[in-house]
Order: C-alpha cells, then structure tokens, then sequence
C-alpha cells in the first residue's frame, strides 16, 4: 500500500455493472458493447450511500477544524 497523507473516504466494495437482464456481473463491459454506465442504465448512485460518504466527510472536516494548532 502507498501513503499519499491525504484524508479520503472512499470505498473498497468492487464495482458490479448491470446486465441487460437486470442481474449485475463484475465483469467490465468491453469497450464499444451496448449499455451505458450512467444513473439511467443501472449503474448510478443510491441516497444513501453518497449521503453516508458526505456524513463521513464532514465529521472529518469538522474534526480537522478542531484540532488544537
């Protein structure tokens, strides 16, 4: 593993991209198959999960303004 010393919340769950069939595959698409990877084809974002990300965020924003200097 690198450092880099920048704070990020981020996610280790493996991308899984819809099938035509509704079912989803870990599988990446080849370049140029048929489907897209935006919100309206399957793979977008739910409520909950970009609102616990930006939850996470701000806890360790507030949490670095708070910090004796």
């Amino acid at each position: 593993d690198r450092y880099f010393g920048i704070t990020a919340v981020y996610s280790l769950e493996n991308v899984r991209y819809p099938q035509a069939d509704g079912t989803v595959c870990g599988l990446r698409p080849e370049p140029g198959a048929a489907g897209k990877l935006g919100c309206d084809a399957g793979l977008g974002a739910a409520m909950m999960v970009t609102a616990t990300f930006g939850m996470v965020a701000a806890q360790l924003a507030v949490e670095r303004l708070l910090r004796p200097i």
